[in-house]
């Protein structure tokens, strides 16, 4: 689906009855260095809201159940900037 496509695939899911806080949401695996200096996979997940203020959220999980997140940016370099990635060095 390219952007077009995803922009008026957001635009006629809207019209739903009932439905709010629409998003589009993209999905990334990849290896995070930890503090013991090997690596842990993590999820990506990249929330898109489409043509509007704050459009990008992101939230990461690791394999171990730790989550962090950001604030929603209107910018996708800036959401990923944000993100709390030091949750993800918590102890459980």
């Amino acid at each position: 689906m390219n952007e077009n496509e995803r922009q008026q695939a957001l635009h006629s899911l809207k019209r739903i009855p009932k439905v709010s806080e629409l998003y589009h949401v993209e999905t990334f695996r990849a290896y995070r260095e930890n503090k013991q200096g090997g690596e842990t996979p993590i999820t990506i997940e990249i929330w898109d809201r489409g043509e509007r203020d704050s459009r990008w959220t992101v939230t990461v999980r690791d394999n171990q159940g730790r989550v962090a997140s950001g604030n929603p940016h209107e910018n996708l370099d800036a959401a990923l900037h944000i993100v709390h990635w030091g949750d993800l060095d918590e102890e459980l």
